[in-house]
């Protein structure tokens, strides 16, 4: 029998939050800075840390707070799209993925001691990083592989992008959160994962065809209401308290509707200090809810993972 699985050492990367309008954004999309701030955006987390310094803060401080030391990790996944953002100079590096590598190899996997720890990526889920992470640890354990994994989720925004893309319906922070499964049964308890994906929607969004996207979302949604009930003999969020992405309302009321929740339920607190985090908004949240005690030891906690093709719905126990 597997014993249960915790979410343990859950901790982040020092950022700045800054006031969206003082972020760079076209005179002309005035109208919408104000359209953000409506939607509930007040700050963006900053980071002037690469992604691997961001990632290695994190790292050390959830070792910590787990009480483990590196040597002690049999494995550990970083989750990035973060290619881009590295140390080493074009001039003296190779680019992208193998740079990054390298980084990752002298600012994190030397200095911290996981040499030892087994290596794994995961990127492809996007936004929804985090609930493909989880549910690739979550298998890593329950197959006996490994008996505990650390999972790095880390991202930055390309400053060439900007934090407020052009056309985009969020505002966009850096962040790093790491945390440990296995090992001490400690922190909430992982009930289920379940993760969907389509095509479809993201083959939509590159026609620019935004009504076949709603009903390619839709769709894909029900399929992992479905998933989900086949698992827990019910639907998701019946109880507790749930918790989705920092996205766009409007994004997030189709999510509600499509997983027959009630809209007023959906949380995100993290959203007015740090933006839209990638795939660190939900974990953000958790720890929010948990500090101003919204979240009880016996509570249910429903997390809605929605990326841009990838989806995933998560249930915790709080321990």
């Amino acid at each position: 029998m597997v014993a249960p699985i915790h979410i343990n050492g859950l901790s982040f990367s020092q950022t700045t939050a800054v006031p969206i309008d003082d972020l760079p954004i076209a005179s002309a999309d005035g109208d919408r800075l104000q359209a953000l701030f409506d939607d509930g955006y007040d700050t963006a987390a900053v980071s002037n840390q690469t992604v691997t310094a961001m990632t290695r803060e994190a790292v050390s401080a959830s070792l910590e707070a787990a009480g483990l030391v590196g040597s002690e990790v049999e494995a550990w996944i970083l989750s990035t799209e973060s290619f881009w953002d590295r140390t080493a100079t074009a001039e003296t590096a190779a680019f992208g993925q193998a740079a990054l590598r390298d980084d990752i190899w002298e600012g994190i996997i030397g200095p911290l001691g996981l040499q030892q720890a087994l290596p794994y990526g995961n990127w492809l889920s996007g936004c929804a990083n985090f609930a493909s992470t989880l549910a690739l640890a979550e298998g890593l354990l329950v197959s006996g592989r490994h008996a505990n994994v650390l999972c790095a989720l880390a991202d930055r925004q390309t400053p060439a992008t900007g934090r407020i893309a052009k056309g985009s319906s969020f505002v966009a922070g850096d962040m790093a959160a790491v945390f440990v499964l296995g090992g001490v049964a400690r922190g909430p308890r992982i009930r289920h994962v379940v993760t969907s994906s389509s095509y479809e929607v993201w083959s939509a969004k590159l026609r620019g065809d935004p009504k076949g996207g709603v009903l390619a979302f839709q769709k894909v949604l029900a399929r992992l209401m479905a998933a989900f009930e086949r698992r827990a003999g019910r639907g998701p969020g019946r109880d507790g308290v749930v918790i989705v992405d920092n996205l766009n309302s409007a994004f997030v009321e189709l999510a509600a509707s499509a997983l027959s929740l009630d809209l007023n339920r959906m949380l995100s607190p993290s959203k007015p200090m740090h933006g839209h985090a990638f795939a660190c908004d939900c974990l953000l949240s958790l720890r929010q809810l948990e500090q101003i005690g919204d979240i009880a030891p016996g509570d249910v906690v429903t997390i809605i993972n929605l990326g841009e093709w990838v989806f995933g719905i998560v249930e915790l126990e709080w321990a």
